[in-house]
C-alpha cells in the first residue's frame, strides 16, 4: 500500500537523488539549414547514465513536490514548478527507487503531481525535458501522452549533438 505525501520544502530543500538508467537507443539529431531530423539509432552496446539532481532548487519560483511513500520508506517523488508568465507547469523531477521501478509508480506520481498542479493554478500546458539519449524517459513521457515541443542543440556543452544527449523539451496541453 502506497501513500502520497506533499513534501515540505523546509524539509527536503537540498535533498539529492542520484537518477541512473540504462538505455540501448537514442534520438540522433541530424540538423538541417532551417530544421532538425530526429533518427532513432541504437548505441554499440548498452549506455548506463546517472546524475544527481536536487529538490527545492533556489531558481523554482513556485515548486511543490509529492512522494509516494511505502510506510516510512520514500519510493518516488515528482516536483513540479509554477510558471505564471506563460501558465504552464515545468515538471522538473520525477525519480522512483530502482527496486519500485516498471511498477507504475511512476504514473501514479505523474498523475497525482498533474491532478494537484490542476487545483492550485490555471494552467494552459504541463512542460518538462528530457535527453535524447534517455530513450526509457522518452517513452514513458510519450505513454503519458506528451509529445515533442522543442530541443536545445547546446543546452549543456556545445557538443551536445555529437555526444548524442541533446535537451528535449516535452509537453502535453491541458484538456479543458
Amino acid at each position: 500500500m502506497y501513500d502520497f505525501k506533499t513534501m515540505n520544502k523546509e524539509h527536503y530543500k537540498g535533498y539529492q537523488a542520484t537518477f541512473t538508467y540504462e538505455t540501448k537507443y537514442y534520438y540522433d539529431v541530424i540538423v538541417n539549414d532551417m530544421g532538425f531530423n530526429l533518427v532513432l539509432k541504437e548505441f554499440e552496446s548498452l549506455v548506463s547514465k546517472s546524475f544527481v539532481d536536487t529538490l527545492f532548487e533556489d531558481f523554482l519560483v513556485h515548486p511543490h513536490a509529492i512522494g509516494i511513500f511505502n510506510g516510512e520508506e520514500l519510493v518516488g517523488f515528482a516536483e513540479g514548478n509554477y510558471e505564471a508568465w506563460h501558465q504552464s507547469y515545468r515538471i522538473t523531477n520525477i525519480f522512483v527507487e530502482k527496486k519500485y521501478r516498471r511498477q507504475g509508480y511512476g504514473e501514479l506520481l505523474m498523475n497525482e503531481l498533474m491532478s494537484r498542479a490542476n487545483k492550485m493554478h490555471d494552467l494552459r500546458a504541463f512542460v518538462l525535458e528530457t535527453q535524447s539519449c534517455n530513450y526509457p524517459a522518452i517513452s514513458f513521457y510519450k505513454k503519458m501522452g506528451f509529445s515533442l515541443i522543442g530541443l536545445d542543440t547546446i543546452a549543456y556543452t556545445n557538443s551536445d549533438v555529437k555526444n548524442k544527449e541533446v535537451r528535449l523539451e516535452f509537453g502535453k496541453k491541458k484538456l479543458t
